[in-house]
């Protein structure tokens, strides 16, 4: 295991630093944040954690613990079963292949700037968890597999994509006004698959929340109750009745379109409906 503290000095030309193909430890030592690197795990299991500056954080190959620092850094994943956080400020991270853990906790901090935290999971079964104290917006893309979405307390836009994926706005139901898109696969030149590419929403709010729709309109949208019983049959038992996320739900309503399911909607109301306002087309 190779263990390295990096300042200015030990980058190359390019601003780069290039670990070995061992399992490697990259701390970046840096109190300016006008100074940026980019650091390249390579093979291994590296262990890269950047600094002040915007950083750009390479894990590559093996099973990597990525963590980003101040500033708006980049993080990637790459193969191997990661776990990358995006820490302070306005992050891009991407999970890659593999099944990836992805957290951005940017705790509250003087910026007079605003912006927007990417969360991609890619390939793999990710959990994709935006958890900050303050209301930042935040932008979680599952990819292929399936995924875990959690936003934040800021308004937040939340796409499963591929695979039945588990989404949620916040933890709590106190968040902003959250965005879950939702695809038809028949118009993304895929057959359709019937139940494999549904979500599973779980704090859709009428007043506050939109579900985004690509690939369909709401005029050809099937909408209709299904038993809770039903879930664990569609999604896999252990996956959507966990206590933490449904304990207080007492209805779900279907979204389907030309024999495919969409997504199934569950609320803590019995007389919660849904209506051509609580849709917008993407």
């Amino acid at each position: 295991m190779a263990k390295y503290i990096i300042s200015e000095q030990d980058l190359d030309p390019l601003g780069q630093f290039f670990g070995s193909i061992d399992n490697d430890t990259i701390t970046v030592e840096n109190d300016q944040d006008t100074i940026s690197y980019t650091i390249l795990g390579l093979s291994g299991q590296d262990s890269i954690v950047g600094a002040k500056g915007k950083d750009i954080l390479f894990g590559m190959e093996g099973n990597d613990t990525i963590v980003g620092g101040q500033n708006n850094d980049i993080l990637y994943g790459n193969e191997g079963n990661d776990s990358l956080e995006g820490n302070f400020d306005y992050d891009t991270i991407y999970g890659g292949q593999g099944n990836d853990i992805i957290r951005d906790s940017a705790f509250p901090v003087i910026d007079i700037d605003q912006g927007t935290d990417f969360l991609f999971g890619n390939l793999g079964d990710d959990l994709i968890i935006s958890v900050s104290t303050n209301s930042e917006d935040t932008a979680l893309f599952g990819g292929q597999g399936k995924d875990l979405l959690i936003g934040n307390g800021g308004d937040n836009n939340i796409s499963g994509d591929r695979g039945q994926d588990i989404l949620r706005g916040d933890f709590e139901e106190k968040g902003g006004a959250d965005s879950f898109i939702i695809s038809k696969t028949a118009d993304l030149n895929e057959i359709p698959t019937g139940t494999e590419n549904a979500d599973l929403i779980l704090d859709f709010i009428n007043s506050e929340d939109k579900i985004g729709l690509v690939g369909v309109t709401f005029e050809q949208l099937l909408i209709s109750d299904i038993q809770p019983q039903q879930i664990d049959s569609i999604f896999g038992e252990g996956r959507s009745f966990d206590q933490n996320f449904e304990s207080n739900i007492t209805k779900f309503l279907k979204i389907e379109s030309g024999g495919e399911l969409l997504a199934v909607l569950g609320r803590d109301r019995d007389n919660f409906t849904l209506t051509a306002n609580d849709f917008v087309i993407i």
